[in-house]
């Protein structure tokens, strides 16, 4: 009995000293295993990338209020656990710190004082949230923010929201702060910021004599962030000084008792020949309000980093009747229900949209992609050319078309309500380029019976589900999901989509790789189009539906359309009634072009949908968190050389619906949950009792055996 002892103290003493021994290998031979699917927990490879090339220091604070109520518990140790893989992967110019401010009634310390001040100073303020404590809804002050400084620049995110890819965002600013350095850097003038200011306005009140100081020293300490790369001029449209017509600034009028007062009130950012003008009287709902300095301050940073060319540029057809990135109050033709304001917001975060009129000019130079969003009007072999000629170059092309133009009459008054909206085809000229590259837009509409659900109101109050047909809900299933843009995206949503064909194409030449299609109860309507009232669809025979492609991403080799055709001539501007020629300029008749075609091209790329909606404000939103949003970003990140970045935002993606399954199915599942589990479970338990029984009449029949012994 004494060896037996001595044998446990022994095992034990080992198991210890193994453990102990397996704490220590741990502690210096770290690893783990990313077994999610997205691999959401491994940093992607444009995030290790940009913390090791740092050339400069960059220090990452992050200030946190302890004990962050629910649904932000966890947030202080994602963050913590994120840039702990940062750390990891960068070089010694990379450094963070996490400051943790005490509870509200305790801030009022001198350590959270400290940090209260150092966390104000970066611009991050308190917000509050509710939180719930013993039954009760409270509402709490926290801080909730992170600045970036890297070299003389700094950046802020005040507030972390709920549910924030985080990773995304950490890089995407890492990187947006490493480039802005080089390209503030690199400029060869200054970045001119004009106040236009009339000084009529200083009679309305008395706290506008200082207000271009103001200005002045808001454009001073952006100066000390940009490298001095800034230059402040005051102008008093008043005092003589003409405002140029190519700015486009509206005046304000003011009204006197017997005269009427043209003023101004804007602040102008110009670089060569680009410019931005930011309005600064706004109208509140009973006056006109001047815009404080200090409001400005975002505005006039992201205006800079766009003017310096921290933001690859992304061209946008702006003519043929496309659709427009913002509506133009002073036209009154303008529809704001079709401009793409939420596009234009959502893309202008990573990228600068720069509009191009290919009617009046060509595309720029250094730009690598181009948009072209619901053409209406006809193309001149000479406009073809130049977007033919633009992939040829290597660059990218995202084509949105829609093959219909929506014609929905006027109704007059007394005029009866039921005239019906009718659909006329589009031919642009684009289609042959399309079709020449390898696939084109079939000019009809697909319907699913999958699709999105409206929940509608009857008039005696009854609420019943409403199926738009011509909102097809694209399943997983139907994601091509080995594609980087779409890895991670569950579901999408499109509205008066057509489906795309594949065309034949010269051997070797880019091959059409399908993104998404419709479901296999989807079903294509040609003739007598009627997608105004929902209500009137009747779905076809399922055995006449089926699945339908949708969307094509090409990348590779494409030859041109103009390889075995004649160079489009280059039309002649007419010269404008009035204007003469300068005296030092070169008439056009001296001097004739000669253009040549680039023949093929080994690295471009094509991205066809046939829609234009899914750009709409209703279909994606500003934050970018929603699944089309992120695939239009992840498409324009694809075509723009940032697959990395694509993939990255996919791993944040949220949205997973539950798997369809049959009627039966779901009956199967309820019955093994309901009735077949805990019946297995007292099956046990009857099963484990007697087996306890047997093993209680083992040991009564042995200590019997050994008492009579």
């Amino acid at each position: 009995m004494n060896k037996q002892k001595r044998d446990n103290r022994i095992r034990l003493v080992l198991y210890i000293t193994l453990a102990v021994l397996v704490n220590i290998a741990a502690g210096t031979l770290f690893f783990r295993v990313d077994l999610t699917s997205g691999k959401l927990f491994t940093l992607s490879r444009a995030s290790r990338q940009v913390v090791n090339s740092l050339e400069e220091p960059l220090t990452i604070k992050v200030f946190f209020s302890a004990n962050l109520p629910e649904p932000y518990n966890n947030l202080e140790m994602e963050v913590r656990d994120l840039l702990e893989e940062y750390a990891n992967h960068g070089n010694r110019y990379f450094n963070y710190q996490i400051n943790t401010l005490p509870a509200e009634r305790k801030l009022s310390s001198a350590e959270g004082q400290k940090l209260r001040r150092e966390a104000e100073d970066y611009g991050i303020y308190p917000i509050q949230i509710q939180s719930v404590q013993q039954d009760e809804v409270k509402l709490q002050n926290v801080y909730m923010g992170i600045a970036f400084v890297h070299g003389d620049i700094i950046e802020t995110v005040p507030i972390l929201g709920q549910g924030e890819n985080l990773e995304l965002l950490l890089t995407s600013k890492i990187r947006e702060m490493s480039d802005k350095v080089s390209a503030l850097l690199g400029l060869e003038d200054k970045i001119n910021i004009s106040l236009y200011f009339s000084s009529s306005l200083y009679k309305l009140s008395s706290f506008l004599d200082s207000y271009s100081d103001e200005i002045e020293h808001l454009v001073n300490e952006l100066n000390r962030e940009n490298y001095n790369k800034l230059r402040y001029k005051f102008i008093d449209p008043n005092g003589g000084e003409a405002v140029p017509e190519d700015l486009q600034l509206a005046p304000y009028i003011l009204r006197g008792a017997d005269n009427r007062i043209e003023a101004y009130a804007h602040l102008v950012v110009s670089y060569g020949s680009e410019h931005e003008s930011i309005p600064l009287l706004q109208r509140s709902m009973f006056s006109y309000e001047i815009k404080e300095p200090g409001d400005l301050r975002d505005a006039l940073k992201e205006i800079i980093q766009k003017m310096a060319g921290v933001y690859p540029t992304i061209a946008y057809l702006s003519s043929h009747g496309t659709l427009p990135l913002y509506s133009n109050p002073y036209d009154p033709q303008s529809d704001p229900q079709k401009t793409l304001l939420a596009f234009n917001s959502l893309v202008g975060k990573n990228y600068t949209l720069r509009e191009v009129d290919l009617k009046a000019g060509s595309l720029p130079e250094g730009v690598k992609t181009f948009v072209v969003a619901s053409p209406a009007d006809s193309f001149s072999d000479w406009e073809l050319f130049q977007i033919d000629q633009f992939l040829m170059k290597g660059n990218s092309i995202a084509f949105f078309i829609d093959t219909h133009t929506e014609i929905t009459p006027q109704q007059q008054p007394n005029q009866f309500s039921g005239q019906q909206t009718y659909y006329l085809p589009r031919n642009t000229g684009i289609e042959k380029l399309l079709a020449h590259y390898g696939v084109t837009v079939r000019k009809s509409y697909i319907l699913d019976e999958n699709c999105f659900t409206q929940l509608s109101r009857q008039q005696n109050g009854s609420i019943f589900e409403m199926p738009i047909y011509n909102a097809p809900d694209i399943p997983s299933a139907k994601i091509n999901s080995d594609v980087s843009a779409l890895n991670n995206i569950k579901g999408l949503i499109l509205l008066n989509a057509s489906p795309v064909d594949v065309m034949p194409c010269e051997e070797g030449q880019a091959s059409p790789v399908v993104l998404f299609s419709s479901s296999d109860t989807a079903w294509e309507q040609s003739q007598n189009i009627q997608l105004a009232n929902p209500m009137m669809i009747r779905p076809p025979a399922i055995e006449t539906r089926s699945s339908f492609p949708l969307a094509y991403l090409m990348e590779g080799r494409f030859t041109s359309y103009f390889k075995d055709r004649p160079v489009p001539r280059v039309p002649e501007f007419e010269q404008q009634e009035g204007s003469e020629p300068d005296a030092e300029g070169i008439r056009a008749d001296q001097v004739s072009e000669e253009v040549h075609s680039i023949p093929e091209t080994s690295t471009g790329k094509i991205f066809l949908i046939g829609t234009s909606t899914v750009l709409s404000d209703s279909i994606i939103d500003n934050q970018g968190v929603s699944p089309n949003s992120v695939f239009i970003m992840n498409i324009i990140d694809t075509l723009s050389g940032r697959p990395d970045f694509a993939l990255m935002r996919s791993k944040g993606q949220r949205y997973n619906p539950i798997k369809e399954t049959t009627p039966a199915t779901r009956t199967f599942l309820k019955t093994v949950n309901i009735a077949v589990i805990p019946v297995l479970v007292v099956f046990a338990g009857i099963l484990m009792w007697f087996r306890w029984k047997k093993r209680q009449k083992k040991l009564e029949l042995l200590f019997r055996e050994r008492g009579s012994k």
